[in-house]
């Protein structure tokens, strides 16, 4: 009957093709399923296959699905989506190999949680994945590591998304390392880091106020060996906050946004911490202190006890922990947000384990 179909399509009228086609479906669930078989494999390329037959054998055993569900061009999404909601993992794995997927049969897919079936997806390059569906997977990616490369191959996998995904790999590889050999976490940590920045480019943090004519001011005056920490006060005292952040940023060796969040903290301890790192003495550190506050909080007077707490931190502060502290605020936020990451799911995991 198959050979009928098939080798008659150019002449069969409608009517023909229509009584062969409910022949077959009506005989597809008596015969043996090596005959079943074979009628899948014969139909798996075929266009013009009967779509209810077709659709019958997607949803009969695996042996007998799997070649039509990998390769029938007649199937729909809508009969892709069906079978994965009603069939198991070996019709899902079948269908995540075909040639062409959709978004919407990809999102079904991924929703089944099961995590070789999403393997087999994102070593499809013919799949298309949504952006939700991404946004979750390199989610899903914090707990099974066989996500991690090929998510890094893909073409959707937006660049946002791949500096978070590019540190977690990142953090998870230095828990491994930190566990299982004795090495100096410090250096690791500038190892690692210097590597993944080969790797990518980080997202860019710039602030407009900061650019342009600030930056090239200080530029020439690191050039020319001018910043200094009265050159800073000045720039302060005169209102040239933009100025100030980006010349502050060069004489303290940090980037622009940390000198933007230290200017805005409450504590004074932030600033107390880097001024101490840069060497600088305990009254420029004082004068520096009372300008940010009239920058952050207006002309209102500053308590003296605030005054006095903030000098005695300072004053308690070795240079030694300053520096360190520093070399850590410089790190990638993106690695370091990835191991607060890793040490709260690791964290949650034990305490479900626990209980």
């Amino acid at each position: 009957m198959a050979d009928l179909f098939m080798s008659d399509a150019g002449r069969l009228t409608d009517r023909e093709r229509a009584l062969i086609n409910g022949i077959l479906n009506k005989l597809l669930g008596a015969v043996e399923r090596e005959v079943r078989q074979g009628l899948a494999r014969q139909l798996r390329n075929d266009p013009a296959a009967p779509p209810e037959l077709i659709a019958l054998l997607a949803n009969d055993e695996i042996d007998i699905a799997r070649p039509v569900l990998r390769d029938s061009p007649v199937l729909q999404d809508r009969d892709l989506i069906a079978v994965i909601k009603e069939r198991g993992r070996e019709h899902w794995l079948a269908i995540s190999a075909r040639r062409s997927l959709s978004s919407s049969v990809s999102d079904a897919l991924v929703d089944t949680g099961d995590g070789d079936v999403i393997e087999g997806l994102l070593r499809n390059s013919d799949a298309e994945l949504s952006s939700h569906a991404m946004e979750y997977l390199v989610i899903e990616a914090q707990r099974t590591d066989k996500f991690h490369e090929p998510l890094l191959r893909r073409a959707e996998l937006p660049p946002d998304l791949a500096y978070k995904l590019y540190w977690f790999v990142s953090a998870a590889l230095r828990r491994h390392i930190v566990k299982t050999y004795s090495f100096d976490k410090s250096a690791l940590d500038d190892m690692i880091e210097s590597s993944t920045h080969g790797l990518i480019e980080t997202p860019q943090d710039k602030d407009p106020a900061i650019a342009g004519v600030s930056e090239s001011l200080a530029a020439r005056l690191e050039a020319t060996g001018h910043i200094s920490p009265r050159v800073l006060i000045n720039l302060l005292r005169n209102g040239h906050v933009p100025a100030f952040v980006s010349t502050f940023a060069r004489f303290a060796s940090v980037t622009p946004p940390l000198v933007r969040r230290i200017l805005f903290s409450q504590d004074g301890e932030s600033l107390a911490v880097l001024c101490r790192a840069c060497e600088m003495n305990r009254n420029d550190f004082a004068t520096l202190f009372l300008l940010m506050q009239n920058v952050t909080q207006g002309l209102r007077p500053l308590p003296p006890q605030r005054l006095n707490d903030v000098l005695t931190f300072f004053d308690g502060v070795s240079m030694a922990a300053s520096r360190a502290a520093r070399r850590h605020w410089c790190r990638d936020r993106g690695y370091l947000n990835a191991i607060d990451e890793l040490s709260g799911y690791e964290g949650a995991m034990e305490g479900g384990a626990g209980l």
